[in-house]
């Protein structure tokens, strides 16, 4: 469908509804259909909000028991929503984003994708991060920090999401790109809530009675 779309120079706004009615009546239905909104996104700005309505029904028809997307599903999204580690435009970082508020991959990788651009914006590479920061500023603000949180609250939700190694060395990493003293108080606050996670991951929450070996306590 995309060389038709190259061919016929569908995608001006007088072009949209009729494209839209004539191939994606129901639903996004194959990574073909994906990628192909995902060009007409990325070229055409009257297509953006029909990709980000339609994205999260397909993410989550895709998902595994408990809204994990496969290794195979997360390799295939990293390839078409960035290049070399960099999310280059907004719209592919709004996707990644939508992604990460109804679903998870097993290792992590999508979500430490979306926090890597804050090191990528902070290094000076051309991200959508970057375009999307209010100043071009070196060190950490209160919006990094937010945009950081809200990653990992997926969707503003209580409830952190799992924070693994690589998760923690990027985010350290970000942090050593920036003057001492120089961050948002939000960022050290951030790194708090973090720490006080992983002590919490690591603290065994049951033991057996020293009284009786058969009998369970919590130690929550």
């Amino acid at each position: 469908m995309d060389e038709r779309i190259r061919a016929q120079r569908y995608g001006h706004d007088n072009e949209y509804f009729r494209l839209q009615r004539r191939f994606f009546a129901r639903e996004i239905s194959s990574e073909r259909d994906f990628e192909t909104l995902l060009l007409l996104g990325l070229h055409i700005s009257s297509w953006h909000d029909f990709l980000l309505a339609e994205a999260p029904s397909y993410f989550t028809k895709h998902c595994q028991r408990g809204g994990i997307i496969s290794p195979e599903k997360t390799a295939w999204l990293i390839h078409i929503l960035s290049h070399d580690g960099v999310v280059e435009t907004p719209l592919q970082l709004r996707l990644l984003i939508a992604l990460l508020d109804i679903a998870e991959d097993s290792q992590g990788d999508v979500q430490n994708l979306a926090i890597d651009q804050l090191r990528c914006a902070i290094e000076g590479m051309k991200c959508s991060y970057r375009q999307m920061r209010r100043i071009d500023y070196p060190d950490i603000t209160e919006d990094d920090a937010a945009y950081v949180l809200r990653i990992l609250h997926r969707g503003g939700g209580e409830r952190m999401s799992r924070v693994n190694d690589q998760t923690m060395n990027i985010i350290h990493q970000i942090g050593s790109l920036t003057r001492v003293g120089k961050n948002d108080p939000s960022w050290q606050k951030l790194l708090d809530q973090l720490d006080s996670a992983g002590k919490r991951a690591r603290r065994p929450w049951l033991r057996l009675s020293p009284a009786d070996s058969g009998t369970c306590q919590s130690t929550r």
